[in-house]
């Protein structure tokens, strides 16, 4: 008599347990933390631009010095412009030509404040 009643209370918990432990034992999404990184004009000259990749984090710092060429295309937000109108302090996108030093198109943004 005693069986009977054991047996159907064994496989409910037997059918239980894995939803449960499934749905509370799985520990809490991480959220990741999104670092800005910006890369501003370190030096320029009529023959090349540095560029300084900097983060809040201190954790991302990279320099990069590129050729300007004759072809290399330059923009002040989103204006056309020339290698004159670059000022250091200014964010920038440089985007590489026939080799990855070589500077196939410059975008700058906002003049730094004075």
């Amino acid at each position: 008599m005693k069986t009977s009643r054991i047996l159907p209370a064994m496989l409910a918990v037997t059918l239980l347990l894995p939803f449960s432990v499934h749905a509370g034992g799985r520990p809490p999404a991480k959220k990741k933390v999104v670092v800005p990184v910006h890369t501003v004009i370190s030096t320029v000259s009529d023959t090349s631009i540095t560029t300084s990749t900097n983060s809040s984090d201190g954790k991302n710092h990279k320099t990069l010095t590129y050729t300007i060429t004759p072809e290399t295309k330059v923009e002040v937000k989103g204006a056309k412009a020339t290698v004159k109108d670059l000022q250091t302090g200014m964010r920038v996108s440089v985007t590489v030509g026939r080799t990855a030093d070589v500077a196939a198109r410059i975008s700058a943004g906002d003049a730094p404040k004075k």
